[in-house]
Order: structure tokens, then sequence, then C-alpha cells
């Protein structure tokens, strides 16, 4: 069933507010009207986000498939020709004893093999009960039990039924008696089959059809806001750049879901055997079924079944968080005379700590791919210990269901005695609520901004700087080991300085993020000895368009060794963008020391393409008598269009080798490289232009194929 999340939710607010540039129509903001210094406009403030929408979504289910294949085999072949009954499974299924006069019971059960049961019965049991004076032996055949049928090999040959055998006698030991009763079945029977090898003429057919019809539709109704800090500042050409962090964010909505689906499934195997020895098959020449392996009886299966379900949901969310998320955008460096360049890079730092024990002493938290595709720490280098998620979330759901579904079997191997047919129906309702939270949603929580006017630098550069402090912020400490929580008031804060060269190209972003000291003293004693890891999340895109000539390259990306820089260059090295993470400040500040960070790069996934457009432009033939005809017959001819592109996301994970729970201070920097000034377009209407004609050259693609 399609659900929708908090995740869905708080990721569309984000992507919507930071990846455009005007901030959207139903925004709550007591941000400050733009201003502007040199050529860059800037706002900033808290903001509330609001979205709401709707999802509504039916769909006619139509199946019909149909599948008959035909097998024919001549030559020798092993047929049965007898079985013989070579071993027993015993199973004692109770044994029961108590002192006659008071009806105490004492019940044991055990499994035995064959020759156990017997020795047991005719070389322990009997002789005793004979020995006793007055046994009063009373043996009854019970209730008809389900025997199987096995091979030597222990395959399934089928199965009989036998009835079981109870034991009743009494004894007496030293003065009171006892009252004994042993029942046992035959579980098993294990069978020997013996095969000749007979010339035959073996045909079979497979047939199978599969009917799926009905409809299901999902309706979705939601409501949701967020409330943040947001910086915007931008030059309407080449650059900008949208931050947000979060405070908190709400989130209503009703969810229905609706199916009705009818399926019907059919399969036949349908199997001749002949041959020109009599002494094996029926007047006609067919070989008799008692000959024939058991895989090669016919068989004939069928089903089919019904199930409506309706599903309601009402739900609320209410969380806060100390997520931060970044976007830039710009127009790119490139070697090639492009009509259009652009690139967009943001990250999201979801503020998460990682507390871990470094087995192999390299200073970094060691991560690997599961199975899953999904990056998980290296459980045989490293023990990740606590987990801490300076967030808090209380997620409501009251569900109203109701399920109707009817089900029939058919199965019919009449070679092998089997014409079985099973039916279940059934119909549930209910209402449930569900709550799921983490830490505590009501608590008073203390958030402060800070922003300093910009300033424009001797070298032509202008500065802007801000922050958001998280004063004694409760952050939940997961417990990997127990599964249990701690809760710890931890003082965070995030400072910026971004500071923009328009002439130059070149933006950097400079982050201090402040962890405060544990000073819970079970926490405290627990990651005293202990590393710190946090990861941010990177995505970039960047694409240019050339028309009428041929690109010196196509785009190429490295991480450079020792370092967390992503570059991005051509074929021939020339570099387009270059990204330089946390590559200049690998320092951080812990107890008035500073001590080395681990950078590194974990790529998740990585497109690059090219894609060529041939096409030609139509001549206006009501063009007037004032243009010039060498316009008209260039725009007539061939032009070629190319389109270079790379999209790449990754995983930075920053280590913190010492830490022990001490206050950590850290200020990377985050370096983007534009294209300086005379630019073709602005980056924001860049974005449409150019991802579209993408989308077409990709989907002509699949159509060709």
């Amino acid at each position: 069933m399609l659900r929708m999340n908090k995740n869905y939710i708080i990721g569309l607010i984000v992507f919507m507010m930071i990846a455009t540039s005007a901030i959207p129509m139903n925004a709550i903001a007591d941000m400050s009207s733009t201003e502007s210094i040199s050529d860059l406009n800037y706002t900033h403030g808290i903001t509330t986000y609001n979205n709401e929408g709707i999802v509504d979504y039916s769909k006619i289910i139509d199946i019909d498939e149909e599948y008959k294949k035909t097998v024919m085999f001549t030559g020798e072949f092993p047929l049965i020709t007898d079985y013989n009954h070579i071993d027993t499974l015993f199973q004692v299924i109770s044994y029961k004893y108590f002192p006659y006069s008071n009806g105490t019971e004492i019940v044991r059960k055990f499994l035995f093999r064959n020759d156990t049961v017997y020795n047991y019965l005719e070389n322990e049991l009997w002789p005793y009960i004979q020995s006793l004076p007055d046994p009063k032996v009373n043996i009854t055949t019970d209730e008809v039990h389900k025997v199987y049928l096995l091979s030597t090999a222990r395959k399934y040959l089928g199965s009989t039924h036998l009835n079981s055998t109870t034991i009743e006698f009494m004894d007496k030991w030293l003065i009171l008696p006892y009252y004994h009763a042993i029942s046992i079945i035959p579980l098993a029977l294990l069978i020997d089959i013996q095969t000749t090898d007979y010339e035959v003429t073996i045909n079979q057919t497979f047939y199978s059809r599969q009917i799926l019809k009905g409809a299901l539709s999902y309706y979705l109704d939601y409501s949701a806001s967020m409330t943040g800090y947001h910086v915007k500042i931008t030059d309407g050409k080449n650059i900008g750049v949208n931050y947000y962090g979060c405070i908190s964010s709400t989130m209503s909505y009703t969810e229905n879901y609706w199916t009705n689906l009818a399926f019907y499934r059919l399969f036949v195997h349908n199997v001749t055997i002949t041959s020109t020895d009599t002494s094996i098959t029926d007047d006609y020449g067919n070989v008799l079924y008692k000959h024939f392996p058991r895989f090669l009886l016919p068989s004939y299966y069928e089903d089919s079944g019904l199930q409506v379900v309706s599903w309601n949901t009402t739900g609320t969310y209410n969380g806060r968080s100390t997520t931060q998320a970044a976007v830039q955008a710009f127009v790119s460096r490139s070697i090639n005379d492009t009509v259009d360049n652009f690139a967009v890079w943001g990250a999201i730092n979801p503020s998460r700590m990682i507390a871990y024990y470094d087995g192999n002493d390299n200073s970094q938290l060691d991560v690997i791919f599961n199975e899953n595709g999904k990056i998980r720490h290296d459980p045989e280098l490293d023990w990740v210990k606590y987990v801490g998620f300076p967030q808090a979330f209380e997620h409501t759901k009251d569900i109203d269901y109701a399920v109707y579904q009817n089900y029939t079997r058919h199965v019919f191997a009449p070679a092998a005695g089997i014409d079985n047919e099973w039916n279940l129906e059934g119909f549930i309702a209910g209402e449930k609520s569900v709550v799921r939270s983490v830490g505590d949603i009501s608590a008073d929580i203390d958030v402060e901004t800070r922003w300093d006017e910009p300033v424009e630098n001797d070298d032509g550069s202008i500065t802007f700087s801000w922050g958001m402090d998280y004063n004694e912020y409760p952050v939940i400490w997961y417990n990997t080991t127990d599964s249990k929580t701690l809760e710890e008031k931890m003082d965070l804060s995030y400072d910026y300085v971004y500071t923009v060269n328009l002439e130059q190209g070149e933006a950097r972003l400079s982050t201090t993020s402040t962890f405060g000291d544990v000073t819970g003293t079970a926490l405290a004693n627990d990651v005293e000895d202990l590393s710190l890891a946090s990861y941010q999340i990177s995505e970039l895109f960047t694409v240019e368009k050339i028309v009428g000539k041929t690109p010196n390259g196509t785009i190429s990306s490295s991480v450079l060794d020792g370092t967390a820089t992503i570059e991005i260059a051509y074929s021939d090295d020339i570099k387009l963008v270059e990204i330089g993470l946390g590559a200049n400040k690998k320092t951080y500040q812990l107890g008035g020391n500073t001590y080395d960070t681990t950078t590194s790069v974990i790529n998740l996934f990585e497109i690059i393409g090219q894609a060529t457009i041939a096409g030609t432009d139509e001549v206006d033939e009501f063009s007037s008598e004032d243009d010039n005809l060498m316009t008209a017959l260039v725009s007539g001819q061939e032009q070629t269009t190319t389109y270079n592109w790379l999209h790449r996301r990754d995983v930075i994970i920053i280590d913190y080798p010492v830490w022990g729970g001490e206050e950590i201070v850290h200020d990377p920097d985050f370096i983007t490289y534009f294209e300086g000034y005379e630019p073709s377009g602005a980056p924001w209407s860049l974005f449409v232009v150019l991802i579209a004609p993408i989308a077409i050259v990709l989907a002509r693609r699949k159509l060709k194929q």
C-alpha cells in the first residue's frame, strides 16, 4: 500500500524552498525585505513555509496471460517396477504416568526411530510389564493419523493414513499403584523404489493461464508547514544560494486506499508414456501410472480468489530538528563555446552524531554497502555504540479498515490419488490508533539566530555571515547494545560565512559546527574513550549546451586522493567545476587543543552523459525584403546541439578521532567556482531551459529502443 510519511512531506517542503529563487506565495515570514550590496540581493529571517496538496490516483488492472509448451522424449528411461518398505519412523506422541489415587499427571514426549522403539518395547517395557504381578495391560488403536511416504533419498512420495496405538498398564512402585499410558504413531514410512530402464516415448504438455482483474485507488490530502531560518543571496545572473536551518514542522493528512482484485490461475501438466513392452502397459500401449516416476505424474492445479480492501487513515505529525541545508546554483565555468552552462550543488546536514570505538585505529569510521545497497558501518572494524539524534517527533494515526477475501484452491492428480479442494473466506474490520514518538515534542526549545550585515572587502568580494544556536537542545542518544535511549541536553550551533567574488567567479561557504560537551554522568562515562563522526549528503548536477560546434570533451569527476575535494573536469583534465569539502580546514578544536579530522567521500551514484541532436531550422518564406539572404540560408542549415551533463550524490563523513564527550568546534570550507561576469542568462531560468531538452533526448532514445 502506498504510504505518505513525514520524510516525504518535509523533503518536499525543503526542496521547494531551497531549490527555487522566489519565496512561495503561501510563505508566512518575518523576513526582512530584499536588500542589496554591490550586485548581490539578499534577504533573511525566520520563515514558515506552508504546503498543501492532493494526490488522487486510480488504476484499472486487466491482465490475461497464457503459456503452453510441449516436450517429447524417445529412448531408454527408468520406470518404477516395485516398492519395498524398509523402515518406519515412529513418534511417541504422549507418555503419561501418575499415581492412580490422585490423578496428578506428568507428560513426556519423545521421538524414536523404528529400531529404537522396538528395542524399548520388546526388550525393556514389555518384559517389565510381564514381570508385574497384575499389570492389567490394555492395547487399543486410536484415531487415524496422516503418515508420509519417503524415498530412501528422502524425497516425498505421497501419504497414507494409519491408526495410533495406545498401551495402558498399571504397576506398583513401593506402595502406590501407578498408571501408565503410552501412545505411539508411525510418522513416516521409508520406501525403497526399484526401477528398470525401458524403451519409451514420453509426451509432456505444460499449460498455464493467469487472469488478474480489478481496480485500485489512492487518495491523499495533506497540509504541512515548516518553520526555520532562511537566507537567500543572489546576483540574479550567475550565482545564487539558499540556506535553511530547521526549527519545527507539522503535518496533517487524510489517506484513503481501496482495492478490489480478483484472480484466477490454472496449471496443467499432462503426460503420456507409451511403450512396446506389454508388461508395463495397458491394452493400448500406455504405461500404467504405477510405473510413472512421481515427477511425471499428470497434475492439475487451479486456484482463484477475491480481495477487497478499504483502508482509511487520518494522521498528524509534529516534529523538530536541527537539520541544516544549503543549495547553490551557478553558471559553471566551461572550456566550450556554450549557449548555456549551469550547475546546482546542495548539501544537507542531518546533525546526526555517531559515537564509535575505532577498532582498527585508522582515525575514521569504516563503512560498507550492505546487501540492500545501503551504507552501514563495518562491524568487523568499528563498533558504533551510540547514535545521537537532535530531534523529536510525534506521529499519530487513526486507522479504520475492512478486508474481505475469498480463496479457493483445487489440486487434482488422479494417478497419485490426490483430489483436494480447499476454501478460505473471511472478513475483518476494525479501528486502531497508532502513536509513534521520539523525545518530548512539548519541551521548550531555545533557538537563536544571528545575522551580520554584509561587508565589501578590499579585493571586491562580499562577505555575509549568519548562524543558529540551539541552546541546551535535547539530544536523544540511542544505545545500540541494549536499544535503550538517554536524553542529553547539549549546546549545538552552526555559523556560516559566505564570501562571493563575482569578478573572479569564486564562492566560499565556511561552516563552523559546535557540538557541546556531554555532561550527564551516565553517558559521559560511556563515551569517554569513543570517537565521534558526523556526515553530510552532497548532490551535484551540472550541464552545458553546445550548438553548432564540436565539444572539447565529456565531463568526468573524481575525488582527489587524501582529500574530500570533488573535482569536475573534462576528459582532458581542464577543470569545469571544483567543490572542496573540508580540504582547506581539516582541524577542529577540543579542550583548547587542535586535532586533525579525517574526511572521506562515499559516492552513492554518478551519472555522466553526452547527447547530440541534429536538427534543421525552417526558413521563414514570408521574411521581408529587408532580411539578409545569407541569414535565411544559414538558418536553414543543419545545426548540431550537444549536451554534456553529470549528476552525482555523495555522503561526506567527517570524523573526530579524539572526542570522549568533550565540546568540538570545526569549521570546514565548501568552495564553488563559477563563471566570471558576462554571464549567459539567469541561473534559475537556465535550470528549466537545460533540463527539458535532456529529458526529450532520453525519451527519444527510450522510444528508439
